[in-house]
């Protein structure tokens, strides 16, 4: 029986203090970019090595299963005091081996129970659950365990575009009557269609929630020791570039041994880029969002993407997570993200915070 060490967590260790920021819109669901990385080694167990290093591998059989608990804390701050917007959110998640092959594993990842103290969150999980059922995810591994695709992503994308119009609609109906006034719902409609229907939106939505699990597996890394990947950090707006990104990791010595590692990451944004690609297109969403004419729409999106040269702003990504030696199965996932925009002396942070614990049974 597997579990997680007592005290591990991205809360656990005082220098670390992980929060995070989400810019996904309320009615969208599980749209958002973030880091993906295959590791790809010659190995055939998992251990920690003699030589001070680190071996990840998977070694599962078909109908194995486990479940984690997952909880997701969203809020914002303004000037480092003030918190507002607090939203939290969690959910049953169930991975199972369905299939095995000499160099492939697929799993079904199935969610279930999901609640949030978000009125807007917790509709659009109820109009899913009715419209889809059961939400799930297969995607396949190497031999190792390194993600290698994700096996249902036509249908993923066929579910999000059919649940846009009720979603919307239902959104749209619970507003006050004045704010109905000023709400553009066709535009609203047409512009989740437009992030819906991108495939890749819809695959960094999954990888987001799967990949660092696995982004490990197939590696072989020394303990205490930092490496470094030039990658990219992007969000879940239409048309918004990607933005450079470092990305450090490392296997934390003290808290790994022959039982279980625990692996860090800690990702920064360039923030020229990310202040200008940030501001810039969530201008274009609130514009492309509010009833008004198109040539006055033009005019707000430029005066909202001129404004950009007066913002400073950055984007840094947390990440703590437990791998158990012998099976490869992750035993604790906790992310952070933080957000920041700085206008004049005006400073406010959006933050996301994940928890993901294996249940034990």
């Amino acid at each position: 029986m597997l579990g997680r060490k007592n005290g591990i967590g991205w809360h656990s260790v005082d220098k670390f203090h992980y929060i995070s920021e989400n810019l996904v819109h309320d009615i969208m669901k599980r749209i958002i970019v973030s880091a993906f990385m295959l590791f790809i080694s010659a190995v055939s167990f998992a251990q920690m090595m003699p030589d001070s290093t680190v071996q990840f591998v998977a070694r599962w059989n078909v109908g194995e299963k486990y479940s984690y608990w997952c909880e997701e804390k969203k809020y914002e701050v303004y000037n480092g005091t003030d918190t507002v917007n607090v939203k939290k959110k969690s959910e049953i998640r169930i991975f199972e081996v369905i299939a095995k092959t000499d160099s492939t594993y697929q799993i079904r990842l199935t969610y279930k129970d999901s609640k949030s103290s978000d009125p807007n969150d917790q509709l659009a999980d109820e109009i899913a659950k009715k419209v889809l059922g059961e939400t799930q995810v297969l995607f396949s591994t190497g031999i190792y365990g390194n993600i290698i695709s994700v096996d249902n992503l036509q249908e993923l994308v066929q579910q999000q575009i059919s649940l846009v119009d009720p979603l919307i609609d239902a959104v749209y109906d619970s507003l006050p009557e004045e704010q109905k006034s000023y709400t553009d719902k066709e535009a609203i409609k047409e512009w989740t269609l437009k992030a819906c229907q991108d495939e890749n939106a819809v695959l960094t939505s999954v990888l987001d929630e799967i990949s660092h699990l696995y982004m490990f597996h197939g590696a072989r890394l020394k303990i205490d020791e930092e490496y470094s990947l030039e990658t990219e950090m992007g969000t879940i707006l239409p048309d918004m570039p990607p933005v450079k990104a470092v990305m450090k990791f490392w296997v934390d010595k003290e808290y790994t041994d022959e039982y279980s590692a625990l692996c860090r990451i800690y990702s920064e944004a360039d923030k020229e880029q990310f202040s200008s690609f940030t501001m810039a297109a969530t201008g274009d969403a609130i514009a492309n969002s509010l009833a008004m004419p198109d040539s006055v729409r033009t005019i707000v999106n430029e005066s909202i993407r001129s404004a950009t040269k007066a913002v400073d702003g950055s984007a840094e990504e947390y990440v703590a997570l437990e791998v158990h030696l012998n099976t490869g199965w992750p035993l604790n996932y906790s992310y952070a993200r933080e957000i920041s925009i700085i206008v004049d002396d005006s400073k406010r942070e959006i933050i996301t915070e994940r928890d993901n614990n294996i249940i034990v049974e």
